[in-house]
């Protein structure tokens, strides 16, 4: 992701990193409502979804500030946001 935000202007590369930075945010904020600690299944389930809510709340609402206020180019944020989303599946694939 260096190499894409050294080779373009400025703009597209700080659009690559707020999407990827919005997708990273989301996905610590999943992590830290799921693992609050053991519970009833119920009530892990209730957790699991908030959560998934949550982050993409999260994610939707960053991708709107990066195009509402600070004007970054959308092709950037959705590179920005399939990278990391790629970059996560792979994580799991491999380590979860």
């Amino acid at each position: 992701m260096i190499v894409f935000a050294i080779s373009l202007d400025w703009s597209l590369a700080a659009a690559v990193v707020w999407g990827s930075a919005a997708v990273a945010a989301a996905h610590a904020m999943f992590a830290r409502r799921q693992l609050q600690g053991m519970a009833t299944v119920q009530t892990m389930l209730r957790r699991f979804y908030s959560a998934a809510a949550w982050k993409w709340l999260v994610v939707f609402a960053l991708f709107m500030l990066g195009l509402t206020l600070l004007r970054l180019p959308a092709g950037g944020l959705i590179t920005g946001f399939i990278a990391a989303q790629m970059a996560g599946t792979w994580a799991l694939l491999r380590y979860g």
